[in-house]
C-alpha cells in the first residue's frame, strides 16, 4: 500500500467477445477522480456508483453518481481507511449521560 493512493482495480470481461481485460490504476487519494468505463462496459456504471458513494472516487463522465445506500450521508465515505469509525460513531449517536 503506498500513502495518499487508492488503486483502483477493473476486471471486465464480454460475454460476446470472449475478452477479458484487468486493469490496475492508481489515483492520488487527495483528489479521487477518474475517467469513467462506462462508454466501453456500460455495466461498469453501477460499481463506479458504488466506489463513489462508499469510497469518494469520482468517474468522469459516468451518467450516475447518486448514492445507493447512503442517502443524505453528509460525513467522509465510510470505507475509506482514514475514515474513523468511532469518532462517527459518537458524533452520530451521541446522548446524554447515563445514570446507572
Amino acid at each position: 500500500l503506498k500513502d495518499g493512493i487508492f488503486s483502483v482495480v477493473y476486471n471486465l470481461f464480454s460475454y460476446d467477445n470472449g475478452i477479458r481485460i484487468l486493469l490496475f490504476v492508481d489515483i492520488e487519494r487527495s483528489k479521487p477522480v477518474l475517467e469513467t468505463m462506462y462508454n466501453i462496459w456500460p455495466s461498469a456504471a453501477t460499481y463506479e456508483q458504488i466506489v463513489h458513494e462508499f469510497f469518494g472516487i469520482d468517474f468522469t463522465g459516468s451518467p450516475d453518481l447518486s448514492p445507493l445506500i447512503l442517502h443524505n450521508w453528509l460525513d467522509k465515505p465510510p470505507l475509506r481507511k482514514d475514515f474513523d469509525t468511532k469518532l462517527y460513531s459518537k458524533k452520530a449517536y451521541a446522548v446524554g449521560k447515563v445514570k446507572s
